[in-house]
């Protein structure tokens, strides 16, 4: 879609540290893709960086909304609560990310494991 197209070249801007042009694709890809968790998270990438603690709140609300299983998500919002003097808040969000990590790790392991049948050959 259009709206991954510019997602992936405000990515891009990132990483060569272009955050006004980051800024600018991903303000476009959002309502073209309004559903995409990973935009509003990129776009909360962009406003940290530019110290826009309370927007970037918002925007990680909204990718948190969309899928709540993304650790990276709770873990810049506790760094912007961070930033804005709320420790509990913080603290609050790296203890559901920590959470979600050891879900993962838990449903990764039990995966590998074999079931009885394969066991049994």
């Amino acid at each position: 879609s259009h709206g991954e197209a510019f997602q992936i070249r405000a990515v891009a801007w990132i990483g060569l540290g272009d955050w006004d042009k980051a800024l600018e694709d991903i303000v476009e890809a959002i309502p073209l893709d309004p559903l995409s968790a990973d935009g509003h998270y990129v776009h909360a990438r962009v406003l940290h960086h530019q110290e826009q603690f309370e927007p970037a709140i918002e925007a990680l609300e909204r990718a948190i909304q969309r899928d709540a299983q993304v650790s990276d998500y709770y873990l810049l919002r506790a760094k912007c609560h961070d930033q804005l003097g709320n420790p509990i808040g913080a603290a609050a969000d790296r203890l559901q990310a920590q959470r979600i990590d050891e879900r993962a790790k838990t449903e990764a392991a039990s995966s590998q494991t074999p079931d009885a049948a394969k066991s049994e050959e």
